[in-house]
């Protein structure tokens, strides 16, 4: 749904929202619970909006932001999308999202860094490894396989399965 906001230079889109269909929300809830742990009550869970290449993130790696029950955070990155230093860009990612996490009131921020279904890749490696800003105990860092996400977040993402195990577009 595309919307108008008022702003002191005229009419301004607001960003799109897409609502996950009841079985995309089972799936994404059942991801979030059980692929990263999240310990949400199922009323939280039930509430889900998903925003593709959120303006909180411009100019960084991030295909979508999952905003679950006004209280948690979840942005996916495909690291097949990224360019430059792997530290750099993580820590970037991660201070946006925890600029976005509490200037919105929001209670948690998760990065979700999908990486290439290959068993050798160098970004999974330094991801790893990495040195990242200070995180609170109210943000995570997860690295899971690209073909572990729901579909809908890869079809939002606009990758198809070939991209997610070659990690080619």
């Amino acid at each position: 749904m595309h919307g108008l906001q008022v702003t002191a230079g005229g009419y301004m889109p607001q960003p799109t929202m897409i609502e996950p269909t009841p079985e995309e929300s089972r799936t994404l809830a059942c991801f979030i619970r059980d692929g990263l742990g999240c310990g949400c009550p199922d009323e939280i869970l039930s509430d889900l909006q998903i925003e593709p290449q959120p303006d909180s993130f411009k100019g960084l790696p991030i295909a979508c932001l999952i905003k679950v029950g006004g209280r948690l955070l979840v942005a996916i990155s495909f690291s097949s999308q990224w360019s430059g230093h792997v530290d750099r860009g993580i820590n970037l990612m991660l201070e946006a999202g925890m600029r976005l996490r509490d200037q919105s009131g929001y209670n948690r921020f998760r990065l979700v860094v999908a990486a290439h279904d290959s068993q050798n890749s160098p970004q999974t490696d330094q991801i790893q490894s990495g040195n990242f800003v200070d995180l609170d105990d109210r943000i995570h860092l997860h690295v899971v396989r690209a073909s572990e996400l729901p579909r809908c977040l890869t079809h939002i993402a606009g990758l198809t399965k070939k991209a997610l195990v070659s990690g080619c577009d």
